[in-house]
């Protein structure tokens, strides 16, 4: 009995020893299946955590682009239609626009009015033709003078009280004081632009009328729509983004111009216009790979081919106030 107990007390020991020595120098871990499994709902995790930050940074970024697309365009848009609306103010009606109308592209637009800081306008008082080199003016109804340096690189319009005759000149400086000032003139790119003819400069112009006058283009260079105040500067760019500018016209007699493929002569009648309708065209500033659109057809300007940007119309209905009197 004794021996048993004490063969059964070594086996125990035995076994405890053996699972004592397992559990120390033992070390179980992953196996290969399972690392590849922990490796694979990593990957899927990771892939869908970013995904997710993915699509929401695209939305972010193509949400920031349609808003500045949208107020670029806004902005561009309520600049065009103050000036188109002014075309006229004080001037001979004919010289209020100048069109350029494409089927094939972008249109253009020039516009001449009486700038509104200085409606008052001048008379006359020197001996001049509309080559003069200067003239001596008074203001009209006892209006008073602005600051010399103010009329520093304006426009100034000649204006017959018949408007039979106007030329357009810039003045290059300003001087005196009290009830008169004289204005040294010289050669207006806008004299080009709104066409004064021969008879225009070789007018006299002595006791006839002079306004301060914004002489301003708007057109499009690659996607870009620039306005020009005509005076020796460059185009400035006003709209980036901007694929197109259509511009239809409707004269006194309800008839429309530049409107569809059968209609894409510009009026020749410009005293006649009484309204136009002004289209712009702009575009987010990158492309996206995942969408697919064209730049749209619009007045008489046919559809563009395909590409990857998103674009966005405005359309605005301007009367052109003063063209009516």
């Amino acid at each position: 009995m004794r021996f048993y107990l004490q063969k059964q007390k070594r086996r125990a020991y035995k076994t405890i020893k053996v699972k004592w020595k397992n559990l120390i120098t033992d070390r179980a871990g992953f196996t290969l299946i399972e690392l590849l499994i922990a490796l694979i709902l990593s990957v899927v995790i990771v892939g869908a955590v970013y995904a997710t930050f993915n699509s929401q940074q695209k939305s972010f970024s193509l949400t920031n682009q349609k808003v500045d697309m949208q107020q670029e365009g806004r902005a561009a848009m309520n600049l065009m239609m103050r000036d188109i609306r002014m075309a006229g103010s004080r001037i001979p009606k004919t010289k209020a626009m100048v069109i350029t109308n494409s089927s094939t592209g972008p249109d253009q637009i020039s516009v001449l009015y009486a700038d509104p800081d200085f409606l008052s306008g001048f008379v006359i008082k020197s001996a001049a033709t509309g080559s003069s080199s200067s003239i001596t003016v008074e203001t009209q109804n006892g209006g008073a003078f602005e600051p010399n340096i103010k009329y520093y690189r304006k426009n100034i319009i000649l204006v017959k009280k018949d408007g039979s005759c106007s030329v357009i000149r810039k003045i290059t400086a300003a001087s005196g004081t009290g009830t008169q000032r004289a204005f040294t003139l010289t050669n207006s790119p806008a004299s080009t632009v709104f066409g004064d003819s021969q008879a225009d400069v070789s007018a006299t112009y002595t006791d006839q009328y002079a306004y301060i006058v914004s002489a301003i283009t708007y057109s499009i260079s690659s996607s870009t729509l620039y306005v020009n105040t005509n005076t020796g500067g460059t185009n400035q760019p006003l709209s980036e983004n901007t694929d197109d500018l259509q511009i239809a016209y409707l004269d006194k007699n309800g008839s429309w111009y530049c409107y569809d493929s059968s209609h894409t002569s510009a009026p020749t009648t410009i005293a006649d216009i009484r309204a136009a309708r002004i289209n712009i065209i702009t575009r987010t500033a990158i492309a996206d790979p995942d969408f697919t659109g064209q730049r749209p057809s619009l007045e008489d300007h046919a559809a563009g081919g395909s590409d990857h940007y998103r674009r966005r119309v405005l359309t605005s209905m301007i009367k052109i106030r003063n063209m009516g009197f």
